[in-house]
């Protein structure tokens, strides 16, 4: 029960941040100007502009309300299954939501559709709104999560192995690998004497790291266990504490990673 609570808090983290407040506010323009749902000809622009903001605020609390009640149940975040039952989760409670907001605000000025005409459209928005998502970010998201990840032996260190990587350093730059980072086309290799860059995918330099033990925690970033110091909140995001000194930031799809370890 205390994991179900969790899981369904942790969704709301994101609610606060930019992205979220610029999709609430984009979708009362769209919904004011374009009036779908009879509201063109039964409202103002003004009383528009303030029925599609009602609308538009209801549908990401409930949809996150939805995805997280799906997660509650047993579905894996990132996976058909947990969008599919989210979608159906989120219609059915936005679709309750526009129904009493009709009836409470605007009785007298608005017909609502049908019930099942009105959830099936939501249905179709929610399952493509879903499908978009993974289809966008499928690396930071889902691909991450579903990646191998390598083992954490307590007793083994960077300095342990010398991977294949290694090699790609130029002279004077040694010590363990602590961190992989993103720049542009190239690779910039984080070690406990300085950092070098090398014109490689992230991936490739990942697989050229051999047995280090570490996890790709981002699309842009690859850390060796024994290189985090800790971990920081900041905005509702989520960041390591390398004793490199650097931050670097937490994806969602490697958050479940990182709890396993006892780090988050």
């Amino acid at each position: 029960m205390a994991d179900k609570k969790a899981a369904f808090f942790k969704s709301y983290r994101a609610l606060l941040s930019v992205e979220v407040i610029g999709i609430v506010v984009l979708a009362a323009l769209i919904g004011a100007l374009a009036g779908p749902f009879g509201t063109f000809s039964a409202m103002g622009f003004g009383l528009r502009l303030i029925y599609w903001a009602l609308v538009s605020t209801m549908s990401v609390l409930l949809g996150y309300v939805a995805f997280a009640l799906a997660r509650g149940i047993g579905c894996k975040p990132g996976t058909s299954r947990h969008n599919a039952v989210g979608s159906v989760f989120m219609a059915v409670l936005i679709t309750m939501a526009v129904r009493v907001l009709d009836q409470l605000v605007y009785p007298h000025i608005l017909i609502p559709p049908p019930f099942l005409f009105l959830f099936f459209n939501i249905l179709l928005i929610a399952m493509a709104v879903g499908v978009v998502r993974r289809m966008i970010s499928p690396t930071e998201d889902e691909d991450i999560a579903a990646r191998p990840q390598a083992p954490v032996p307590d007793a083994v260190t960077a300095e342990a192995v010398r991977p294949r990587l290694a090699r790609r350093l130029p002279e004077g730059i040694d010590g363990a690998i602590l961190h992989l980072s993103v720049s542009d086309h190239h690779v910039d290799i984080h070690t406990e004497t300085g950092t070098a860059s090398v014109r490689m995918r992230l991936a490739d330099a990942i697989e050229a790291m051999d047995g280090v033990p570490g996890m790709r925690v981002h699309r842009s970033h690859w850390v060796a266990r024994e290189a985090i110091d800790g971990v920081v909140r900041e905005n509702g995001r989520l960041f390591l504490s390398l004793r490199t000194g650097a931050r670097v930031p937490v994806s969602r799809g490697a958050r479940p990673v990182l709890e396993e370890m006892g780090l988050v």
